[in-house]
């Protein structure tokens, strides 16, 4: 357990680096589940190049906060970074159980368009894309029983 876990997510250079640790993990788990899905739906062949992209995608980005950790600081979420690495252990969780193309292909955009939004003065967004996410994954949970 860090420091950071009980601060608000996000709220310094060293948050945001544990995070971008934390997305690429989880890429890996993405890569896996897509390269599983490949060989067993047959939708894969037309869809699942542009996911596959969309997952290069999530890489670049955790890159990009990794190494410019300090332009994606995020002041005042509501939010601490126990919470957020907790939620991304979740969706880890999740994609491993994935079966569709459909499903992997809502958690990676859902996820990149979090991961977008990181940045100085975009707490209110960053607020509201984490609630959003946080359903996304209740969601997905309950689907996969």
């Amino acid at each position: 357990m860090s420091d950071q876990d009980f601060l608000s997510a996000l709220a310094g250079e060293v948050s945001v680096r544990e995070f971008s640790s934390r997305l690429l993990e989880l890429v890996g788990v993405l890569q896996a589940t897509l390269h599983h899905l490949s060989e067993v739906d047959r939708s894969f062949a037309g869809a699942g190049y542009g996911v596959l992209m969309e997952v290069y995608g999530l890489r670049t980005r955790a890159y990009i906060l990794l190494n410019d950790s300090g332009n994606h600081v995020v002041n005042f979420l509501e939010f601490s970074q126990r919470d957020l690495l907790s939620l991304f252990d979740r969706i880890s969780k999740v994609v491993r159980m994935v079966n569709s193309l459909k499903v992997a292909s809502s958690i990676v955009v859902s996820v990149a368009t979090f991961t977008v939004s990181l940045g100085e003065d975009r707490a209110k967004i960053v607020n509201f894309l984490f609630r959003t996410l946080y359903d996304d994954v209740a969601e997905w949970e309950a689907s996969l029983r």
